[in-house]
């Protein structure tokens, strides 16, 4: 059973700064900062799964995810000899670079049926590869999209 689906996945803390250094009678530099905090994803779930009873199921899969977009806040500001100054802040969508576009998880599910089309699904899901790329996020270590999600389910069709 597949189905598409999308889900978000919340950063640990990790920023990029950008700067422009203008030397006149001083040192003035320019600076925008983009702290990303939430990416997107859009997920294609290939599964086996065993029926346990009419109710229970639980299974094995894998989760191809492709990166849609991500949230950042972006903080703009400049240095010189007065200090620093921020000249906004404000949050934007769509900055991707330094993460990977694709992402794979394994997972393992359980599935229970509630009542009649409504399913209760349990997945532990682990991930496979690194979100970031360390050369422009600087990280520590490596941060896989793993967790554990509970969703409720709704079956449009059912084959009996």
């Amino acid at each position: 059973v597949s189905q598409s689906r999308y889900i978000q996945l919340h950063l640990k803390y990790s920023k990029y700064t950008a700067t422009v250094t203008r030397l006149d009678l001083g040192r003035t530099v320019k600076a925008t900062e983009f702290t990303p905090v939430r990416l997107h994803y859009l997920v294609m779930p290939l599964r086996l799964s065993m029926r346990m009873d009419d109710k229970q199921s639980a299974g094995i899969g894998v989760n191809a995810a492709y990166l849609l977009t991500a949230d950042s806040k972006v903080s703009e500001y400049t240095e010189d000899r007065n200090g620093i100054r921020t000249l906004q802040s404000y949050k934007a969508k769509g900055y991707t670079e330094g993460f990977s576009d694709f992402d794979a998880q394994l997972c393992f599910f359980y599935q229970r049926r509630i009542t009649g089309r409504f399913r209760l699904n349990t997945e532990l899901v682990l991930g496979l590869r690194d979100v970031k790329d360390g050369q422009v996020l600087k990280s520590q270590g490596v941060e896989r999209n793993s967790g554990i999600r509970f969703s409720v389910q709704y079956a449009l069709f059912e084959n009996k």
